[in-house]
């Protein structure tokens, strides 16, 4: 990959190089508004090789696959998320991209496959070690997951607190991250006081509170303002 070729080209060799199929990413390019010849052109070329991406995997998954009933959500699902990479999970509802997510952090269990994380220690299954993954991972979910009856402070505050900071430094955590996501003058507001968009960036701030290595959003758009 060459600095300063175009964010399409950058998007379709990092694309190719942690595995997606041609037809499927020419399929979603065309379908984000790209011209057909411009994208069939980009697919003709050389890919990178994977190992000169930027950044190492923090996150891989292999071969993950879950059933729910009598569907096959997922099926031999493989990716690396890299250090410093902005990854988004694009499908149609139903698609599996919420188990997708709920695999990852450990709040389900695939039936085959595994998700691993690189921990100091080397990469470790989160299956296996959910204790070890809770302070790498920050995770904002679909719906927010705020306590209504407690304000932005506190809420920002208590969670903080759950990870494990004094109570001075979880309320110097959570008057900064009331500032980073504009809620400063909303401090002493309950949560069940605020917007859905407020109410979003909250959620968004609470995943926040151990500055976690690695950041998982849900629907991270919606409703947000």
């Amino acid at each position: 990959m060459i600095d300063g070729s175009p964010p399409l080209e950058k998007f379709v060799q990092q694309s190719l190089a942690k595995g997606m199929p041609k037809q499927d990413l020419q399929s979603t390019l065309i379908k984000a508004g790209w011209p057909k010849d411009l994208v069939s052109s980009y697919l003709s070329r050389d890919v990178v090789p994977p190992d000169i991406l930027p950044g190492k995997a923090i996150m891989r998954i292999q071969g993950v696959s879950k059933t729910l009933g009598n569907k096959k959500v997922l099926e031999g699902v493989s990716l690396d998320i890299r250090e410093g990479e902005i990854f988004g999970i694009i499908g149609a509802s139903g698609a599996g991209k919420t188990t997708l997510l709920n695999l990852a952090i450990g709040f389900m269990i695939p039936d085959g496959g595994d998700v691993s994380v690189a921990l100091p220690s080397g990469l470790q299954s989160v299956r296996k070690n959910p204790q070890l993954v809770k302070s790498f991972i920050g995770f904002s979910t679909q719906v927010p997951s705020v306590y209504p009856d407690l304000t932005v402070e506190e809420n920002l505050k208590y969670f903080a607190m759950l990870h494990g900071k004094e109570e001075n430094q979880a309320k110097s955590t959570a008057a900064n991250l009331s500032k980073l996501i504009g809620l400063q003058d909303s401090k002493n507001a309950r949560a069940s006081e605020l917007s859905a968009g407020m109410k979003k960036r909250l959620d968004i701030g609470c995943a926040l509170v151990h500055d976690p290595k690695l950041l998982i959003l849900d629907q991270p758009v919606a409703k947000l303002d």
